[in-house]
């Protein structure tokens, strides 16, 4: 299979990526400044935990563009519009028990995740365990919104995507930055504000995501291991 990658996607991509490394750089200090080293360590908390996310994927959400861009537009039959919705549909519902276990452990271990990986003085502990449920919430969420974006790029929907990541990383880090320096510099608030932004994200991507699928009119299954198992090798080629 060729795939053909216009210039302007490519150029796209390139602006997207400078943006979100550029923003990322010039606003760490004056994150650091506003909050202080013990509330910035909580968030350095938080993007680690991002990072650590990825590894539960399994090669999943890479798989599923490549099954998009294979299949996109160039459906010959029903069966492959039903097989491509309900691998979705399957996908979906793994992310949400995963992400559902991760908001449920960071909800009955936040006093232990504080106080045996965290070292902190100056805050208050209930602040502590409050941000980690907060964390642990978002992270899911962002994390679900993953397999949108992969879904959204095997449709070269890159232009788009991008264009939405330069206004969703700007509402991320500048935008909650105004927010603390004139509204409070509350830890609990950033978090807040956090998890509206990654809400906001889920929502727009899937409606996003639902332009682009096909129209079927059979019934789809709640949940097929049948459709995981077939695309289960090239997601371990992926690991």
């Amino acid at each position: 299979m060729i795939v053909y990658i216009s210039k302007k996607n490519i150029i796209f991509n390139y602006i997207g990526q400078i943006y979100t490394m550029g923003i990322s750089i010039l606003i760490l200090p004056l994150f650091l400044k506003l909050l202080g080293a013990e509330n910035y360590g909580i968030v350095a908390f938080f993007m680690m935990v991002q990072g650590w996310m990825t590894i539960l994927d399994m090669g999943m959400s890479p798989t599923l563009n490549r099954e998009i861009a294979a299949n996109k537009g160039h459906f010959k039959n029903d069966y492959q519009k039903y097989q491509l919705l309900t691998l979705i549909k399957s996908l979906k519902i793994i992310f949400i028990v995963v992400s559902l276990c991760l908001v449920i452990v960071t909800f009955l271990y936040s006093e232990k995740i504080s106080s045996e990986w965290l070292d902190y003085k100056t805050i208050n502990n209930n602040v502590v365990n409050h941000s980690i449920f907060l964390i642990g919430i978002i992270v899911s969420i962002r994390w679900f919104s993953g397999l949108y974006r992969s879904a959204i790029n095997g449709y070269e929907e890159q232009v788009w995507l991008n264009k939405f990541n330069v206004i969703l990383i700007t509402l991320k880090n500048p935008v909650s930055l105004i927010l603390l320096y004139f509204v409070s510099d509350s830890l609990i608030l950033f978090f807040y504000y956090q998890l509206l932004t990654s809400l906001l994200e889920l929502l727009i991507l899937s409606r996003k995501l639902k332009e682009h699928l096909p129209e079927y009119n059979g019934e789809l299954p709640f949940f097929s291991i049948k459709e995981i198992l077939r695309i289960k090798s090239f997601a371990e080629l992926l690991l």
